[in-house]
């Protein structure tokens, strides 16, 4: 309250977080991602808003930023392919516009991939993601399977930038 927008919120109310859209994008709690978010943006955390609020079944997570008092945007981050970039400048533009445009949506959500794998998977469950086997789609075959989101994010950001451990006593020869 008072840091998303009213629509999210009433959003949220009366259809509660999970699938949208036969399973094209789920709404996720905030609270639970914005570490994975946190870690993803190295930056320092500027006086703008980004807050967690979608995933693709691909694993793809939307963010909503407060850029000003009246400027906001839907971002996004891709942890297989380490991209990032915004795709519309308004929350209300992406739930009534961006997630109905078929072209739009398809930059976002690869169809026949998410297709493909729920073939091959079946459907997901709250929490889970589709993840593809880079090595094998470079050889032109298909290999997918359901795993844990955060888990998923947490590994592909950790094998960019490994955590620091945190307190311990320095090594001695």
């Amino acid at each position: 309250e008072g840091r998303l927008p009213a629509s999210l919120l009433e959003l949220w109310r009366k259809k509660g977080l999970g699938f949208y859209g036969e399973g094209q994008l789920a709404l996720i709690d905030p609270r639970i991602w914005q570490p994975v978010l946190d870690r993803w943006l190295v930056s320092p955390r500027p006086t703008l808003e980004r807050i967690p609020i979608g995933l693709t079944p691909l694993g793809v997570l939307l963010y909503y930023r407060k850029l000003t008092e009246t400027d906001e945007d839907v971002a996004y981050i891709d942890p297989v392919s380490k991209e990032s970039g915004d795709l519309v400048w308004s929350l209300d533009v992406f739930f009534n516009k961006f997630l109905l445009d078929a072209e739009d949506l398809d930059l976002l959500i690869e169809a026949d991939m998410v297709r493909t794998a729920r073939q091959e998977c079946g459907p997901l469950a709250p929490g889970e993601v589709y993840e593809i086997d880079q090595m094998h789609l470079t050889m032109q075959m298909f290999r997918a399977e359901k795993t844990d989101a955060l888990e998923l994010h947490r590994r592909l950001r950790d094998a960019v930038d490994p955590p620091q451990p945190q307190d311990t006593p320095p090594e001695t020869v």
